[in-house]
């Protein structure tokens, strides 16, 4: 009699340990109630992110598969921000720091995930964090791609401030392409471009269709510039330098054969072009160039010649042009 008295109040006092929450995580299947741990402390939930730790299953890429610990630590707020930044600072776990990257997203969003295609970002110290763990460099992909979900125009300035000071393309390149989703209004790289160049078209039989391997991949996408370039000269032109480089980016879309310029340009991510584009940029970074338009012609350029025209860009704004940016913490949807 006694042992069952035991266990039942075991049992009650664990149940006590956890809080059935208002958060639920998303998912293709509906998703399921998440319960949040509200008697372990903040630094041992925090500390927690060093074992080895999985996403999740969402069934589809739009949804991220937040753990139970993230949900727990999350529900506390913007209090535990400055903590989880200080931890990211000294821990030497990368499990911890990828980890403490998403948990600030998902304070950011107040652990409620809007929809598939568009999210609402809330906590502004939770943004600023973020982009101030992107001078660490090596996690730039990660912590750009989570802020460009719902990009906050007032994040361009800092954002262009590292583009400004960082010379390592390995770390910026994520930067500069995720500028283009944020679409500051006149910006020098990813325009759209008249509805005739659009349906500019051309035929690649070394086209590399889904799930090739990188170097296809790469080789069929540098064939198509140079049948682009060769076949609309007076209008399109490939910086020689791209034909060297590596253009595989973080995300990888296969093409079809035949291609016209506004898909090839939504299959790489170049730039603003179309609905599609918003919504694969959503998760997407792209191919690693993007295209200008100048004086009438299309350009389509490495990262390091974008990354120098958005700072050259944002030198020529006067203070005026700057200050809009300032408490813009919204996303300016083409």
């Amino acid at each position: 009699m006694y042992r069952i008295i035991l266990v039942i109040i075991c049992s009650c006092l664990w149940k006590l340990s956890f809080s059935q929450a208002r958060y639920r995580l998303a998912a293709e299947s509906g998703g399921h109630q998440i319960i949040i741990d509200t008697v372990s402390t903040t630094r041992d939930l925090i500390k927690k992110l060093e074992t080895p730790w999985e996403f999740q299953f969402t069934g589809k890429v739009y949804y991220i598969g937040y753990t139970d610990l993230m949900f727990a630590i999350a529900h506390k707020g913007d209090r535990v921000v400055d903590t989880l930044v200080d931890y990211y600072k000294t821990t030497q776990s990368p499990a911890a720091w990828s980890g403490i990257i998403y948990t600030l997203h998902l304070i950011g969003i107040k652990g409620k995930i809007a929809g598939r295609h568009f999210e609402t970002f809330k906590s502004q110290k939770a943004c600023k964090a973020l982009l101030s763990l992107l001078h660490d460099g090596v996690y730039n992909t990660t912590i750009i791609k989570l802020l460009m979900r719902d990009p906050w125009l007032s994040d361009v300035p800092e954002l262009i401030n590292y583009l400004s000071i960082e010379k390592n393309i390995e770390f910026t390149w994520p930067v500069v392409k995720a500028l283009i989703r944020y679409h500051p209004p006149h910006f020098c790289i990813g325009q759209s471009i008249n509805e005739l160049a659009q349906n500019y078209t051309i035929t690649n039989p070394e086209y590399a269709s889904y799930h090739l391997d990188d170097a296809i991949f790469n080789t069929a996408t540098k064939n198509s510039l140079r049948l682009f370039e060769d076949t609309y000269p007076h209008f399109i032109h490939v910086e020689p330098i791209l034909f060297e480089q590596v253009l595989v980016g973080n995300d990888r879309s296969g093409s079809n054969e035949t291609v016209s310029l506004i898909e090839f340009m939504r299959d790489h991510n170049t730039g603003i072009v179309d609905l599609f584009s918003v919504q694969s940029s959503y998760t997407a970074l792209g191919s690693r160039f993007v295209h200008y338009l100048e004086d009438d012609q299309l350009y389509f350029c490495s990262m390091e010649t974008a990354q120098k025209r958005i700072v050259d860009w944002w030198s020529q704004l006067d203070r005026k042009e700057q200050a809009f940016f300032k408490n813009k913490n919204y996303y300016n949807r083409p």
